[in-house]
């Protein structure tokens, strides 16, 4: 009868076999632990400003849905980027600023570091290139701009890229050296003649 539906009785298993066989062809990617309007006037380096330097790898550029949101945000970080002297229009081109990422990082983590120096009763520093870091990793902070490790020194503490050899190190001493950018060359615990890039 049209109004009646027959259920088979292996109905459950053959719906997870379905289920299980759709989710080995799809995928998800974090792109931005922030969403996109929320990137539009960050003080961070976004996802959108990697995209507007160097194109993107998804298929976003649909005319509908996601791909239409991202041509509006673009519009509108690209804007907010010439309104704060980190791009200029000219000759119906955008030029960024060379250092436009490293220097929208800098502004996150000097924010972020005020605030956490707060809430820690610790003074936040950042290193200078080839100055020695030494401390214990305390943990990973999250921000728009990427992953950073909290390492905690006497009364003070820094942010510095993280990666993820260094969570074994939680609680321990680590040792680094800064490098142009922002970088830190690692060295756990008593080896200090190995040293990991990050």
């Amino acid at each position: 009868m049209p109004d009646h539906w027959h259920i088979p009785a292996d109905y459950t298993e053959r719906a997870q076999a379905y289920d299980t066989q759709r989710s080995r062809q799809l995928t998800v990617r974090m792109l931005s632990i922030v969403d996109l309007d929320a990137q539009v006037n960050a003080s961070a380096a976004t996802w959108l400003d990697r995209g507007l330097l160097n194109g993107y790898s998804a298929p976003i550029h649909n005319n509908n849905g996601f791909g239409t949101e991202v041509r509006d945000a673009q519009a509108r970080r690209r804007q907010w980027l010439i309104d704060q002297d980190l791009a200029r229009w000219e000759t119906g081109r955008t030029f960024y600023q060379r250092d436009l990422v490293a220097t929208l990082t800098q502004r996150e983590l000097q924010q972020a570091g005020q605030k956490l120096a707060q809430e820690r009763g610790l003074s936040f520093y950042t290193p200078v290139e080839g100055e020695r870091v030494r401390g214990t990793y305390r943990g990973a902070v999250q921000l728009a701009s990427g992953k950073f490790a909290l390492v905690e020194r006497l009364h003070e503490f820094t942010l510095v890229p993280w990666r993820p050899v260094i969570d074994k190190e939680l609680g321990r001493q680590v040792f680094g050296i800064a490098t142009p950018g922002g970088g830190l060359d690692w060295t756990f615990g008593r080896t200090r003649g190995i040293g990991i890039g990050i």
